[in-house]
């Protein structure tokens, strides 16, 4: 192998490292926001403030910048559906429809989905449309699967 050869070689593994290390920042970037993301949203939550209780849910729901805890995230949605979220109530279907730290119940799912709906959701109506499609935990109906579409 000559001396161009072993410099071709080198070049490539080169930029392959780079490009892999900059992944890693960037993950580590992610990592660092989300947690700045949480100590804010942690003391907006603190003030009663709705919308800072949702993402931080979710951050809980996810393990996005704080270790994953199922139960914290539906004691949050319950705290932001208090004080009147509806996107919360949507949230909080979706922990049921799919048993994320509660025992899973479509019927519950569809109750929460159908209050968040009702509040102007539209996460939570296009939700209320799968339902329908699929038939879980409600009859298959199609018609109503597609006015909760067009709806969200």
């Amino acid at each position: 192998m000559s001396l161009l050869s072993n410099l071709r070689i080198s070049h490539r593994v080169l930029l392959l490292a780079v490009v892999a290390l900059a992944g890693i920042l960037a993950i580590a970037a992610i990592f660092l926001v989300q947690r700045a993301a949480e100590a804010d949203y942690r003391a907006a939550a603190d003030q009663d403030d709705d919308w800072a209780e949702t993402r931080l849910a979710a951050l809980y729901r996810d393990g996005a910048g704080v270790p994953k805890d199922l139960a914290e995230a539906v004691r949050l949605y319950r705290a932001a559906i208090e004080l009147g979220n509806a996107q919360a109530q949507g949230d909080l279907g979706y922990m049921y429809e799919m048993g994320l730290g509660v025992p899973q119940s479509y019927a519950k799912a569809l109750l929460w989905y159908r209050n968040a709906a009702d509040g102007g959701d539209p996460e939570a109506q296009n939700q209320l449309g799968v339902l329908y499609e699929s038939g879980h935990g409600v009859v298959r109906d199609y018609a109503a699967a597609a006015a909760w579409y067009r709806q969200a």
